[in-house]
């Protein structure tokens, strides 16, 4: 028995795209683990690198998050994919998301399932780490500037190999 965990994105996943409709990247770390790696380098942006280490979770994800109130189509102004940035792992028997960074000039809302679990420049939670027992979560982003609220879900499966 083998674990697989199936993302669906509810925004495309190409993290060369600049444009505005897109606001949330999803960064799959296996592959780099699978290959011996032990660390490495994500560029959310061209002015924004994270070091991320292998941590030992059989899946695992760096979720850059976008709002911006004022984009245009071309995005040649809005490169930036880090107001919100989360790591999300599967391990065991439960999905723990870890806080990394939080900025930009409107309020956003994170949701974990039905629960909020980060609000920024508003009142609310602030869990840095936050666990959901089961095999599945849809994490959400949401914004004073609607439109560009993202999210995707986890799903975890057992397939026989």
């Amino acid at each position: 028995m083998t674990d697989l965990v199936k993302t669906q994105m509810f925004t495309s996943n190409n993290a060369n795209e600049a444009r505005s409709r897109v606001s949330l990247k999803i960064f799959d770390l296996p592959p780099l683990w699978r290959s011996d790696r032990i660390g490495a380098t994500i560029y959310v942006n061209p002015g924004y690198a994270l070091s991320v280490s292998d941590e030992g979770a059989f899946a695992d994800f760096i979720l850059a998050w976008k709002d911006c109130q004022t984009c245009d189509n071309s995005g040649t102004a809005h490169l930036m994919y880090n107001d919100e940035l989360w790591r999300l792992m599967f391990e065991d028997r439960f999905v723990a998301r870890s806080y990394l960074l939080s900025k930009g000039g409107l309020w956003h809302e994170i949701y974990a399932g039905n629960d909020l679990i980060w609000a920024y420049l508003k009142e609310g939670p602030k869990y840095d780490i936050y666990r959901v027992n089961g095999y599945a979560v849809t994490v959400l982003f949401n914004s004073q500037d609607s439109w560009m609220n993202a999210g995707a879900a986890f799903v975890r499966e057992y397939y026989w190999s």
